[in-house]
């Protein structure tokens, strides 16, 4: 309100107020109109005078004559009513005010709609601020929501590492596992021979006649894809290998079943391979044998690895782990 009252007031003296036009002349032609009435009708009609008044006034005259007044007597003025002023308005002055008057009401009516706007404005601050709480809790309440559901996906994780640590161990309870075995062949020994490389020299090498012996220890039966095996001779500049390389010749390509009722299948081969028996030396045969199980259609394998002994037998890499694997 306080704000409307300067406004108002503001509009009202920045009105530019009526100027009287010839206010001066009228008051003169007045002042001049008041004179000539009070001379006309004060002109009073003089009598006729007495010998005594005529001998006193020309006593006066001479004393008059004798004793000249000063220039400097004060005189005393009597006023006996104020002269009348009247103004007039004409049409620059209907203006004025009527410009005036608008000015008034335009004033008005751009406080009313700036207190208007005000209003607006506060009911929108207070709208956004109340947006704003409701953005903030539901701010706070999706972090709370999003903790809950870290904790529920952190437990839902640790549920299915558990659901599928269990499925595997009763899969792994279940399922086919297939070991090999590797025997010397009875009655057969070891060849050193040689044959030609690429070049046309001569190359030694060195045959093992073994026998694979697969078994099955799981409860259900296995399908053996195919059986591989070779012979390396490693030596100090030339050692084995950590992980064997399984890319190497097929011994067996037929596919075949192995029952769980302890069912063995054996294959022997003549392994031969580059190379010979020297002190520091170590003939390596490994191999490996690919298969399904009944809860899979992804394949597995079992490996195998043998060196010979001095003594010409078979004993197995422990000290390779690689080669004696089981997935």
């Amino acid at each position: 309100m306080r704000f409307l009252f300067f406004t108002v007031l503001l509009s009202v003296i920045q009105t530019a107020p009526p100027i009287p036009r010839q206010a001066a002349n009228s008051t003169n032609q007045r002042t001049d109109k008041v004179g000539k009435n009070t001379g006309r009708h004060e002109k009073p009609v003089n009598p006729t005078p007495t010998p005594e008044q005529v001998t006193q006034k020309a006593m006066s005259e001479k004393q008059s004559l004798n004793n000249p007044a000063s220039p400097n007597t004060e005189q005393s003025i009597k006023i006996r009513e104020l002269p009348s002023v009247s103004v007039t308005r004409d049409w620059t002055d209907i203006i004025s005010l009527a410009f005036g008057g608008i000015l008034v009401v335009v004033g008005i009516v751009g406080v009313c709609a700036a207190f208007r706007t005000l209003r607006a404005i506060e009911r929108q601050a207070r709208i956004m601020r109340r947006q704003t709480g409701q953005i903030a809790r539901q701010a706070l309440s999706m972090r709370r929501q999003t903790t809950i559901l870290r904790k529920t996906a952190a437990a839902n994780k640790l549920s299915a590492d558990a659901a599928k640590s269990s499925a595997d161990t009763l899969i792994a309870s279940e399922r086919a596992w297939v070991m090999v075995d590797l025997e010397k062949v009875p009655g057969a020994g070891i060849y050193e021979g040689a044959h030609s490389d690429a070049l046309g020299g001569v190359v030694p090498d060195l045959t093992v006649s073994v026998r694979c012996v697969c078994s099955n220890h799981g409860k259900t039966p296995a399908h053996i894809i195919e059986k591989r095996c070779c012979l390396v001779v490693a030596t100090p500049d030339d050692p084995l290998l950590q992980t064997p390389n399984l890319d190497i010749e097929i011994r067996d390509p037929v596919p075949h079943y192995l029952g769980s009722d302890g069912s063995v299948s054996k294959h022997d081969w003549a392994v031969t391979g580059a190379g010979t028996e020297f002190p520091g030396e170590m003939v390596t045969i490994y191999g490996v044998v690919r298969y399904r199980h009944l809860f899979s259609e992804k394949e597995v394998h079992t490996t195998f690895g043998y060196r010979l002994t001095p003594d010409r037998q078979l004993e197995r890499l422990i000290a390779y782990p690689k080669y004696n694997e089981n997935t």
